[in-house]
């Protein structure tokens, strides 16, 4: 009785859980081949990137036997692209690349690869991306590494997108060594207009790079990790030691007319004259702070005052955080409370 109006129902929001119902009973009964002909393949696509009919395509992909499922998935694999940005669309497309097997899913693969650099600063393609970084039980996967190669000469300025920086992140926990360095060698070596410590510190008081930032120290080895830290070291101690501007208000002089004159506070001039994207002074101290406590080869020469520890917590502090180094490569010669 359904069949003349599953497709109509599917894409209703109420009609959605009876066509899923349908679905799943059918499957279950062995009516394939009378859910398929009320549902055809062709209308699969524009189902897929509705709202309500997203379900539907979700759920016939996860009950559809192997035999019956490869024409739809034949649909999708076809041209993935305005699947994979869609906010609906992506959905169904991460459910593709979980159902297909063998070179149907080589092809779907193939073909999201060909356009990683542009769907990783989607709002939507860059969580197929993410997909395919995290399939597998055993990671890192040979996803993994074709993720990241497609994006050589492309990680500093992926850094300062938003969705992008997310897929690096993944990219930097998900990878082998060898892959990550690939990732951690492009920031350093900026680019010609941008010289390794700027990019570094660029991307380190960025909103969007701080992320990507922390998940390379936390992830680097040597000698990377060195570099690192030798990069931003500089540009870290002196955001800690930075005094922010007293937070107060400030009386309004009035101008010739007898009106008020706009005041900039010293944190508003500080925003005005960074890079578009940047920290606030005040979140960027905070981070910096955060990054010498977590990482004790930053701190090296910086005034325990720096830290806001009392004289009684600088010893003890520096104690649990620097005896590991000073048997490793790190090691600075015995500790001196005087320090």
């Amino acid at each position: 009785e359904l069949r003349g109006c599953l497709l109509e129902l599917s894409q209703d929001p109420h009609g959605t859980r009876v066509a899923q119902k349908v679905v799943e009973e059918a499957v279950r009964r062995g009516m394939v081949d009378e859910l398929l002909e009320a549902l055809p393949t062709q209308d699969m696509s524009s189902l897929a990137c509705s709202v309500t009919g997203f379900h539907v395509v979700v759920k016939l992909l996860e009950l559809l036997p192997d035999g019956m499922v490869e024409p739809l998935l034949e649909t999708f694999c076809s041209n993935p692209k305005p699947l994979a940005s869609d906010q609906w669309g992506c959905c169904v497309l991460k459910k593709c690349i979980d159902r297909s097997q063998g070179t149907l899913r080589d092809r779907l693969v193939d073909t999201i690869t060909e356009n990683i650099p542009q769907l990783v600063e989607d709002p939507f393609g860059n969580y197929v991306v993410q997909h395919l970084i995290l399939m597998g039980e055993k990671r890192p996967t040979e996803y993994v590494t074709r993720v990241i190669d497609s994006l050589q000469g492309l990680m500093l300025d992926l850094c300062f997108q938003k969705f992008s920086s997310n897929v690096l992140e993944k990219c930097l926990q998900n990878s082998s060594d060898s892959d990550r360095n690939k990732i951690i060698n492009e920031l350093l070596n900026g680019s010609e207009k941008c010289p390794p410590s700027e990019a570094v510190r660029k991307i380190i008081f960025h909103q969007f790079g701080n992320y990507v930032f922390q998940q390379a120290l936390e992830v680097a080895q040597e000698p990377q990790f060195s570099l690192l830290v030798e990069h931003s070291k500089q540009h870290i101690q002196d955001m800690v030691c930075r005094n922010l501007p007293p937070k107060e208000k400030k009386e309004k002089p009035a101008d010739a007319q007898g009106g008020d004159l706009p005041v900039v506070s010293t944190a508003d001039a500080d925003a005005l004259l960074s890079p578009v994207g940047s920290l606030s002074l005040e979140h960027a101290k905070r981070l910096a702070t955060k990054l010498v406590k977590k990482y004790p080869a930053l701190a090296w020469g910086l005034a325990p005052e720096a830290l806001g520890l009392g004289v009684g917590g600088v010893a003890g502090w520096y104690c649990d955080h620097f005896s590991a180094y000073a048997q490793g490569d790190y090691a600075q010669g015995d500790y001196d409370a005087a320090w």
